[in-house]
């Protein structure tokens, strides 16, 4: 009989497998370009020196970040992989930039990345843990000689124990599929509930850029699935601002619950007893589920003929469909099961004190109180100077071809305040005064040479937007300027798909 291949082992001198990083994984985000695999390995070992990763989950970030800064591990899907939450609509971006520095809250996620791998490892060994519980006279080796061993007994109790031989069989089927791998992947949920144009503050939006960045360099193939719920209408311009630091198999794997996914593949893994030929009459249905791998370390389980004690269904096989239903708390209990997921997000978990948010697991963030800022202001880098004269203004025109586009801005003036303000031009392809234009931020003097401004706009119907810088009340002062404009533009796909999931909401009345 062929030999089976062992898969992907630690790496030599980090404590653990990197997921992805490994002859596997790496491999695979590469399609298989070992040449390419092999310089990211090489870069991911450099990383880990420089970010010193092998101490990373006893540094402790700052009290502000452990209170304000949001995410959190709670549960284990069906496949027993962990799920991580983040709350991305209760996070306040700018407080957090004014109180911790960019590359603390940096160094945070990544520290919860190889929080997630230290997971991913230990759910692995629960596995083995819970099949040497079930099954005592089990050798002692390795998992595919086990799976090797557990196939040749289920031929010997064919014979002599035809139930017991089914129930095996089942194992082995579980075995086959999950002894293959190692848990290599997490489940990842992202709430937006709450997200608005403060968080296309550009210094924001950098720190997740260069998160993705890293992310995609260092930890490729982690993520199985991220799911979108409760997401607003300015989501696809957000996600258009961090698209491109995402390599298009990570696309593929995000999907907005409530709906179909961005354009993207079906997930490969559905609750379902039947696709492992599950027999009831076995004292009940003989599964294996995140309910296995979410015991501590060390905890066993305890045997019974016909019955996996602790163990709930599993996903494999089949894919369900994504409903357009628009709720998602109907949708994640397929992925998730009920109690592994809290009742905040559909399931039944919630703390001990009975809390349905399961604050003791994910933190929710929150608005950072002024007195844990360390500075003012966050430093800028400027695109454009301009000098506006005395008694004058400076006008800059953008062509908004659709509804949804944000504009975004940023400026700061010398030793002295500055007005501005934005306008919808009435008539195109002509100069209009202020007074002949549509007033849709009202003009007002901003002390920017005190502290920078910035803001953002949603530009809620196509035509010609005019941001002025107004400085006709000053008869004796010229003032420069520095600024930065930028059109955003909604990821199209996405917003076709919230649109779609808007459009079937049921009405108040029903």
């Amino acid at each position: 009989m062929a030999s089976e291949k062992p898969g992907p082992r630690p790496l030599a001198g980090t404590g653990h497998l990197a997921l992805g990083v490994n002859s596997g994984g790496d491999a695979l985000s590469n399609n298989f370009d070992l040449k390419k695999s092999e310089d990211m390995l090489r870069k991911h070992l450099e990383f880990r020196k420089q970010q010193d990763l092998d101490n990373i989950l006893s540094w402790q970030p700052s009290e502000v970040i452990q209170r304000y800064d949001s995410g959190g591990l709670c549960g284990y899907d069906y496949e027993g992989c962990p799920v991580w939450f983040d709350i991305i609509g209760n996070l306040d971006p700018k407080g957090l930039l004014l109180s911790a520095s960019k590359q603390d809250l940096i160094r945070k996620r990544i520290r919860a990345c190889e929080r997630l791998l230290q997971e991913c490892e230990l759910q692995s060994q629960k596995f083995k843990d819970n099949l040497q519980d079930l099954l005592p006279t089990m050798p002692k080796a390795d998992d595919y000689f086990l799976l090797r061993w557990l196939r040749g007994s289920t031929y010997e109790l064919k014979a002599t124990q035809p139930a017991n031989s089914i129930a095996l069989q089942t194992l082995v089927n579980v075995v086959s599929t999950t002894l293959g791998r190692k848990i290599e992947t997490v489940l990842m949920v992202f709430d937006l509930e709450g997200l608005g144009l403060q968080h296309l503050w550009k210094p924001a939006v950098e720190v997740y850029q260069q998160f993705f960045a890293i992310m995609e360099a260092n930890y490729p193939e982690t993520m199985k699935n991220l799911f979108i719920i409760r997401a607003p209408k300015l989501f696809p311009v957000a996600f258009n601002l961090v698209k491109s630091f995402l390599t298009e198999e990570t696309r593929r794997k995000i999907v907005i619950l409530g709906g179909t996914d961005l354009g993207l593949t079906p997930l490969a893994f559905a609750p379902s007893d039947k696709a492992l030929g599950l027999d009831a009459s076995l004292g009940g249905p003989a599964t294996l589920s995140g309910a296995l791998m979410s015991r501590h370390p060390g905890e066993r389980a305890k045997g019974t003929p016909g019955s996996l004690p602790g163990l709930g269904p599993l996903c494999l096989l089949s894919s369900p469909p994504l409903t357009p239903s628009g709720n998602w708390k109907q949708e994640l209990p397929k992925f998730i099961s009920p109690d592994q997921l809290p009742v905040e997000f559909g399931g039944n978990l919630t703390d001990p004190d009975g809390n349905p948010k399961c604050l003791t697991k994910i933190n929710y963030g929150g608005q950072v109180p002024k007195n844990y800022y360390l500075h003012n202001q966050v430093r800028v880098q400027y695109e454009h100077t301009a000098t506006v004269g005395r008694g004058s203004s400076l006008q800059m025109e953008f062509e908004i071809l659709f509804p949804g586009c944000v504009l975004r801005w940023q400026f700061e003036s010398e030793r002295a305040d500055i007005g501005f303000g934005v306008f919808l031009k009435t008539k195109k392809g002509e100069r209009q005064r202020v007074g002949e234009m549509t007033e849709v931020l009202p003009s007002q003097r901003y002390n920017a040479h005190l502290v920078p401004e910035d803001g953002s706009l949603t530009c809620l119907q196509a035509g010609v937007y005019v941001l002025r810088f107004d400085n006709t009340y000053s008869l004796i002062h010229t003032k420069k300027i520095s600024y930065t404009v930028e059109v955003l533009l909604p990821d199209r796909a996405s917003q076709e798909k919230i649109q779609g999931l808007e459009a079937t909401k049921p009405s108040p009345a029903q």
